[in-house]
């Protein structure tokens, strides 16, 4: 625990001009958070962990809002984020290696509950690494055997952008349990 305790204090020391960059251009980092592009995700580096570089210096800019919000949308989200600060957001990959210390007693270790897994196909977290390949695949499907894995054309927020389907998915899932 100590280990991770140390790699958490000092990732989050050296986030604080992360954290201060981000909230300086907040409607602009939100924008760029889902860019469908994660060609940067190829650098090989852990973009968390160095300080010499912002995390919004690998994001491509788009060039227009996607269609699935609006400006007094990303007005609004970017006014919550100035007013609270991206802490909590950041604080999820700062606890990463405590995180996997503390669950390492049950990996390899099957979830048997019936779940149905949504992601969009643009989805950063999803293209990257070959996550998308291991969603995919046997090995997930192995550690969860009850689950169904949809992919449905969109992005990280796959919530709002597909609204109706992701709707019409989870009632789907609650009719056949």
């Amino acid at each position: 625990m100590n280990k991770a305790r140390t790699l958490f204090d000092s990732s989050a020391a050296r986030q604080t001009p992360q954290e201060a960059r981000i909230k300086e251009k907040v409607c602009l980092t939100l924008a760029k958070l889902d860019e469908p592009d994660s060609s940067w995700l190829d650098a090989n580096i852990d973009i968390f962990y160095i300080t010499q570089f912002q995390i919004i210096d690998f994001l491509n800019t788009p060039s227009e809002l996607p269609p699935w919000i609006i400006e007094k949308e990303l007005q609004f989200s970017a006014s919550k984020f100035q007013q609270f600060g991206f802490t909590g957001a950041l604080n999820y990959y700062r606890a990463m290696d405590m995180n996997w210390e503390l669950l390492g007693a049950w990996q390899g270790v099957k979830i048997t509950t019936p779940t149905k897994f949504i992601v969009g196909d643009e989805d950063v977290g999803f293209e990257a690494f070959g996550r998308g390949d291991y969603i995919k695949g046997k090995a997930f499907k192995g550690l969860v055997p009850n689950m169904e894995v949809v992919v449905i054309g969109g992005h990280h927020h796959i919530q709002i952008e597909k609204a109706e389907r992701v709707t019409s998915e989870i009632l789907s899932f609650f009719g056949e349990w």
